[in-house]
């Protein structure tokens, strides 16, 4: 609900649709968001799964400062500039700049302004989109990507400039990284815990079940064994039993 309240031509020759797009709650029809999506048709036609090649505002195009948030109309001129009007129909227009650039919203007026592509992005057409930046094995040079051409090159994606790979200080690790426990399965690894025993820590010692377990087993044969010797030495002479009586 809301979506293509107002659409509009960003050329002639209807080969770039403008949508603005606007969320209401659907039991008061009360304003949520507003957003201007961008479409090319030309090449990826229009359908309920096609994305839009921009969204307005973004993280680079934030909303006109002066601008109500809420947006309720748009409209394009013959030379692909945009025109915003917000909900006091107070309009705000981002031009269409030339390739190598892209119209920058945050001013303090209701238009935008022209600034180069940032490092390691190009547009190569005139447009009110953002520049994209370079795929992987391309850098941005000029208005275009162009291709890494050494054979140890590292161009990553959104490359500003193409960098061999033997520029780079190979350095080692000095200490292996921990191996991951051969299970992971919350009862087994308790089972594990239960009947290890690490000597090399006192605190482990001290919590660990098996060390009281053994603990108790040398008691009891402390105790027995004590028993024993008694019985074999002093036979028949029980002086607590006795004392007790």
């Amino acid at each position: 609900m809301g979506f293509g309240k107002s659409v509009a031509w960003l050329d002639d020759k209807g080969e770039k649709a403008v949508i603005l797009a606007n969320s209401y709650t659907y039991s008061t029809y009360q304003w949520i968001s507003s957003f201007v999506h961008i479409y090319d048709i030309q090449s990826d036609e229009f359908s309920d799964s096609t994305q839009p090649v921009l969204i307005y505002s973004n993280s680079q195009q934030i909303l006109f400062r002066w601008l109500v948030p809420e947006l309720i109309r748009l409209v394009c001129s013959s030379h692909g500039h945009l025109a915003i009007f917000d909900d006091l129909g107070i309009p705000a227009i981002i031009y269409s700049t030339p390739s190598g650039t892209y119209p920058n919203t945050n001013s303090t007026y209701f238009t935008s302004n022209t600034v180069p592509c940032i490092r390691g992005t190009y547009r190569n057409y005139t447009g009110i989109e953002l520049c994209i930046p370079c795929s992987n094995g391309t850098y941005a040079y000029s208005n275009s990507c162009s291709p890494c051409t050494l054979p140890d090159s590292f161009c990553p994606y959104g490359a500003v400039e193409e960098i061999a790979y033997s520029t780079f200080e190979s350095i080692e690790q000095d200490q292996d990284y921990l191996e991951s426990p051969e299970n992971t399965v919350f009862d087994d690894i308790f089972m594990q815990n239960v009947f290890s025993f690490n000597a090399q820590s006192d605190h482990c010692v001290l919590v660990s079940p098996i060390a009281w377990v053994l603990l108790v087993i040398a008691l009891g044969i402390i105790l027995v064994g004590g028993m024993f010797i008694h019985e074999v030495f002093f036979p028949g002479t029980h002086i607590t039993r006795d004392g007790t009586k």
